[in-house]
């Protein structure tokens, strides 16, 4: 198992730069998390579905030395989603 907390702050990360694009992109004002709709996995790699756009977290880019596995994908997404319940 891959080392979570380091993909989930990865994830994190890019889930901020995906924010930020979205908001300049669909004329979002305001500077607050934008909660994604839903998320997917797809091996190592989780897709962040948004109302108008997606866009994929490839967890293998974190830099970990370990394989990335969808379980530990799937772990990612559990850990994203609380998150956001708690935001």
């Amino acid at each position: 198992m891959a080392n979570i907390d380091k993909l989930v702050s990865y994830a994190e990360l890019k889930l901020g730069q995906f924010g930020h694009e979205y908001r300049e992109t669909h004329g979002e004002a305001e500077t607050h998390e934008i909660e994604p709709s839903s998320y997917e996995v797809s091996g190592s790699n989780i897709i962040v579905h948004y109302i108008k756009d997606q866009y994929t977290i490839d967890l293998n880019q974190a830099g970990l030395k370990e394989a990335v596995t969808a379980e530990d994908a799937q772990e990612v997404v559990n850990r994203l989603n609380e998150f956001f319940k708690h935001a």
